[in-house]
């Protein structure tokens, strides 16, 4: 078989990222800078990797604490006096789509022992069959439903919220509690939408998003509701 040569290779990497730029560009997404912050339970991405000159950020994650009836995600208007919340999920770098993700607070609960080598290509479900994805055969478990109520703030103008495939790669869409008996519960992450008045992009109808120029629902928001 024939390789490309390391200047191949240069060249092949660098088309590679002119094209993840154009189309980040053509598709009209807003790119934010790879260095990420702490900002209350959420991490954020700027629009400039100089804070000083940021006028934009998106939010990527949500520390949750676990507790079921902890499910109020409430996403502020500004992140500083000068920084609009303008995405929840979207693109960083030269362009590396970025989901939002609901995260666990505290890792050392986290259930982190996926793994897929067994059911490549299979049809085989996580939720049919979690043993096939790395949960030990005599481990106590349960499957939770949990839908998540997410606030958005008047600047939010993207939201990237994608759980396609999500039977298939349960780390993406689920969150697996060890608890403290060993038992594990494993929440089947699921959203539901509040918009604010004045969000000139979005409005909300029974839970579901909707875009106010369309009247349709976001193609980056997909699989995430419980129907």
């Amino acid at each position: 078989m024939r390789t490309l040569g390391a200047k191949h290779r240069t060249k092949f990497l660098c088309v590679c990222m002119t094209v993840c730029i154009l189309l980040s560009v053509l598709s009209g997404c807003d790119t934010y800078s790879s260095p990420s912050y702490e900002f209350g339970k959420f991490r954020v991405h700027l629009n400039s990797s100089d804070s000083a000159k940021a006028t934009a950020a998106m939010i990527c994650e949500w520390k949750w604490s676990g507790d079921p009836n902890d499910t109020v995600i409430e996403i502020p208007d500004n992140y500083s006096d000068k920084i609009i919340i303008k995405s929840v999920g979207g693109y960083i770098g030269t362009g590396a789509p970025t989901p939002f993700r609901v995260v666990l607070e505290d890792e050392s609960r986290l259930f982190t022992s996926y793994y897929h080598s067994q059911t490549a290509g299979t049809d085989v479900l996580f939720k049919d069959d979690p043993h096939r994805f790395g949960v030990k055969r005599d481990a106590v478990y349960e499957i939770v439903d949990l839908e998540f109520t997410m606030k958005l703030g008047k600047n939010v103008q993207q939201v990237y919220i994608s759980f396609i495939g999500r039977e298939r790669n349960p780390e993406m869409s689920y969150i697996g509690i060890i608890n403290d008996d060993g038992s594990i519960t494993f929440y089947r992450i699921f959203f539901r939408f509040e918009c604010d008045p004045e969000n000139k992009t979005y409005y909300a109808e029974d839970g579901v998003l909707y875009e106010k120029k369309t009247n349709a629902r976001p193609e980056k928001v997909q699989d995430v509701y419980l129907e």
